[in-house]
């Protein structure tokens, strides 16, 4: 089989402006220059108390056996969890048919859209995958340092290992879940409506789409104010931008060898096309603004969840678990989305 590649002269069309570059290489560098702060403070609010002690399970104890026993409870449900998100990504690479999308560009854009085939590894390519993946991590690094904490493995586990473990999973569960709030919202509300003007909205109703788009954002809830309740910690707001800032270099970087369009005449044609029409480099100075405002809504999404983190803490984990998932639930019912 034949694969037509892009010539040179369509990658030069699809450079990112210089412009976005300054911005988002400014934007990293002011991303990164928090780090220092947080390498100093982590180990005060990294505890093994903050991220492998329930918020419930049977009650308040001092029982340390008591203790234990609600610890080895909380760590096989954020396994089980993570084993479920492995498998339906699993399940989407090497199982799921292949699938044809079409991105919904401005009228401003100077890219035709194509349609383009997702199977296999390919399925990776979208954020929505990254942000999923990501949350895997979470949950298994969540349920290993809490099974760690409970039994004897923290005495196996060296010192220093251990912390940075602690780390690792603090830093990457508020960060993910910081990142599916944005994933599920955006969908929500900016690319469903979209597709329903444009190529439909058919690529949001399959199974796995679904679940990427809306059991992230409750399984994040859930953890926040049901299962663990790790803190999201508002001077570590950086990093979900960070992680987001890597996701549009990777775009840049892979655009025109990532995406395959339908075969033609037994061609296949390696085709110049982005996953999203906000990441559309041939918009000029829309493509910055377009990426500045996305970034803004995530700093915003973490900031509501670093406030919802800090009232469940101080009032909202007192009154019960009942007020707890009445949360969840009315959360999710305002994030979620299944149908047209």
């Amino acid at each position: 089989m034949v694969i037509i590649r892009p010539s040179p002269s369509q990658f030069e069309d699809t450079r990112p402006p210089f412009h976005t570059i300054v911005t988002v290489v400014s934007l990293l560098v002011l991303c990164m220059s928090s780090i220092p702060h947080v390498n100093r403070t982590i180990d005060d609010v990294a505890t093994i108390e903050a991220i492998t002690i329930p918020l419930f399970f049977g009650g308040d104890s001092d029982d340390i056996v008591v203790i234990n026993r609600k610890q080895i409870l909380l760590g096989q449900i954020r396994l089980l969890i993570a084993s479920f998100m492995l498998l339906v990504t699993l399940y989407f690479i090497v199982f799921e048919k292949e699938r044809i999308f079409k991105t919904n560009y401005l009228k401003q854009s100077r890219l035709k859209s194509y349609p383009v085939k997702v199977k296999g590894l390919y399925t990776q390519y979208y954020f929505t995958s990254w942000c999923w993946n990501l949350q895997i991590l979470s949950f298994a690094l969540n349920g290993v340092v809490t099974l760690l904490a409970a039994t004897d493995g923290r005495v196996i586990v060296q010192p220093t290992m251990m912390k940075w473990l602690l780390r690792a999973s603090f830093i990457i569960n508020e960060t993910s879940a910081a990142l599916s709030l944005f994933v599920s919202v955006v969908v929500r509300y900016i690319l469903w409506p979209v597709g329903l003007k444009g190529h439909g909205s058919d690529s949001f109703k399959n199974i796995i789409p679904l679940l990427q788009h809306n059991v992230n954002v409750i399984l994040a809830l859930s953890e926040l104010l049901l299962l663990g309740g790790a803190p999201v910690r508002i001077d570590h707001v950086m990093f979900a931008p960070m992680f987001g800032i890597v996701y549009v270099v990777f775009v840049w970087a892979v655009r025109g060898k990532w995406m395959l369009s339908t075969t033609t005449g037994g061609e296949e044609r390696q085709v110049l096309q982005f996953p999203y029409f906000f990441l559309d480099t041939t918009l000029g100075p829309i493509t910055t603004f377009a990426i500045v405002g996305l970034l803004v809504i995530l700093f915003t999404f973490y900031s509501v969840l670093a406030l919802a983190s800090f009232l469940a803490d101080a009032y909202l984990n007192d009154v019960g678990i009942v007020a707890n998932i009445c949360v969840v639930l009315g959360a999710s019912f305002l994030i979620c989305r299944f149908r047209d």
